[in-house]
């Protein structure tokens, strides 16, 4: 057709990650069997190719709930400092998919960490029911983003 525009179709990259094969991977796991600092780990490490630290100050992976059971307030508290220095600040009312959320939960009044899926939904651990797809809003809001991948993520 004279005066058209060719449409052209941007090939599939081969190396992003397929957000239902990760999470059909975890979603449904108990909490005895994976923390959500280390649902985090997984989530970036293994299956993002990412190195994030596996320890900060006196907490470390394996040692993270141990912590949050005696002294939540101080956990959380370095859990917020920790964040801080990974990835770059994004918008936690707009995350983008892969973003590292800390999410305050009106439930239980306390932050966690979780990955955002969308800009409505995350990956996180509860104690209730494990491994979850939360939505993002009223229940479970977002404080704090930070963007690990560029390029990646919308």
């Amino acid at each position: 057709m004279v005066g058209a525009q060719a449409m052209t179709r941007t090939p599939r990259n081969p190396h992003k990650p397929r957000m239902a094969r990760i999470t059909g991977k975890y979603v449904g796991r108990p909490m005895n069997q994976v923390s959500c600092m280390e649902l985090v780990d997984a989530i970036y490490r293994a299956e993002l190719g990412l190195d994030l630290p596996d320890r900060f100050e006196d907490l470390t992976l394996e040692n993270y709930m141990a912590a949050f059971k005696a002294h939540p307030l101080l956990t959380q508290s370095r859990l917020v400092r920790l964040m801080r220095t990974i990835g770059q600040p994004a918008e936690p009312k707009r995350p983008g998919r892969w973003d590292l959320l800390l999410l305050f939960s009106r439930i239980t009044r306390r932050v966690f960490p979780a990955v955002a899926l969308t800009r409505y939904t995350a990956l996180a651990v509860s104690e209730s029911h494990g491994v979850e797809v939360l939505p993002l809003g009223r229940l479970w809001r977002p404080i704090m983003a930070r963007r690990l991948l560029e390029g990646i993520h919308g």
